[in-house]
């Protein structure tokens, strides 16, 4: 392996990052003025492998979790499952979490996900107000650094969250509002979903982020996760706002490393050292790497020096996919349009719809070979009787 050291040419990287992907480099770290956005990860050395949720390789088959994992793509192109699902689609959304303010105009951190449905509820209404726009919100699997989770926390101790004693990271449906994220597999202990959903005055259902925060006050059911020198609580969603930018479970940075455009992701670290650990280009931290085809944290110090250096190139979104696709053993043809659901091939079948919350929005036995049921705009999941089921993105 090549030596690899930090440039301290911030000048110029900004220069060459800027004329080629719209980024400047601040304090060693990238921050990209076209974030959010659906970009694919690609390792630097060979920018055909690339990150993907991986819940089918021999790393993670049969686990019932959804992982971080890196694949050829000329080897292993994204394909439609059998099951509707994208085997190995390396379209990733990153999303901004602390970056124009404070010590994130030096260090941005942002987080990555898939299967996102994006939802600007600047101008959608709540029924019955006038005056109370819903706020902004993103839907989808999230990914988390699993290591208060090896280890016992969130999730329970869950060792088949580490491998070679590597914390590994794990995709999560949850839902980004404002300075959260809330974790729907905790959320749902405490809340049902038509406890924080509302309807609009357009008739379609939303996600009420006042209410999601409703419940984390004095008194609520739902209690955070804190990132503080002195503190480490665990809880149904994270508040980075409070955490004055230090890493985090949910949240990374793009650091820069070696050529223009490269760099390495910067987590959290195994023990979540604070003290003598700066937030700032920390010398021990936590930072993805390629292990033996899996790619988990590694968090030792100067362990920057083996971590896996990348670069982003920005692509089409988002990672839900309306082509017409065979379902399993079957001709059933699910196709999402503008406003509905076109079912094909399924007569005498029952079709279950359900949105990104689990709520179910249609069911039914379909009574020709060509069905069409409305449905509101945003991503549906569509169960036919047989064992098919995908997602499809309504327009």
């Amino acid at each position: 392996m090549s030596e690899k050291k930090f440039s301290r040419t911030w000048m110029a990287i900004a220069v060459m990052m800027a004329i080629v992907t719209n980024a400047v480099a601040q304090s060693g770290y990238i921050k990209n003025d076209d974030l959010p956005g659906f970009y694919e990860i690609c390792r630097d050395r060979n920018p055909n492998e690339k990150l993907h949720e991986d819940a089918l390789s021999q790393y993670s088959q049969g686990l019932g979790i959804n992982f971080l994992g890196i694949a050829n793509s000329v080897y292993y192109p994204p394909i439609p499952a059998e099951d509707g699902s994208i085997k190995y689609n390396y379209v990733i959304y990153v999303d901004t979490a602390y970056v124009n303010r404070g010590t994130g105009l030096q260090k941005p951190q942002y987080m990555l996900a898939v299967g996102v449905d994006v939802v600007n509820g600047d101008d959608i209404t709540a029924e019955g107000s006038d005056s109370q726009p819903l706020q902004p919100y993103t839907i989808g699997r999230y990914l988390v650094n699993a290591t208060d989770s090896a280890r016992g926390g969130i999730f329970g101790f869950r060792p088949d969250f580490m491998i070679q004693n590597n914390d590994r990271l794990i995709f999560v449906d949850a839902i980004h509002v404002h300075d959260r994220l809330y974790i729907l597999s905790e959320v749902h202990k405490y809340l049902s979903p038509s406890e924080y959903s509302t309807t609009a005055d357009n008739g379609k259902t939303y996600i009420d982020g006042s209410a999601l925060y409703a419940a984390t006050l004095s008194g609520g059911k739902l209690y955070g996760t804190e990132r503080r020198p002195e503190t480490y609580m665990l809880g149904a969603y994270y508040d980075f706002g409070t955490w004055n930018n230090y890493h985090n479970d949910v949240c990374f940075s793009f650091r820069t490393y070696g050529n223009w455009g490269a760099f390495i992701i910067e987590s959290e670290t195994t023990n979540r050292t604070v003290i003598g650990n700066p937030m700032i280009e920390p010398e021990h931290g936590g930072w993805i790497y390629l292990l033996n085809g899996v790619v988990p944290v590694i968090s030792r110090s100067n362990d920057f020096m083996h971590a896996t250096v990348f670069i982003m190139e920005k692509t089409e979104g988002p990672s839900v996919h309306n082509e017409t696709v065979a379902g399993a053993a079957s001709n059933v043809k699910i196709v999402g349009r503008t406003g509905s659901i076109a079912i094909h091939n399924a007569a005498g079948r029952k079709v279950v719809i359900s949105n990104m919350l689990g709520q179910v929005i249609y069911t039914g036995t379909v009574a020709s070979d060509l069905t069409t049921v409305s449905v509101p705009s945003g991503i549906a999941v569509v169960s036919v009787e047989g064992g098919i089921s995908r997602k499809v993105a309504v327009q």
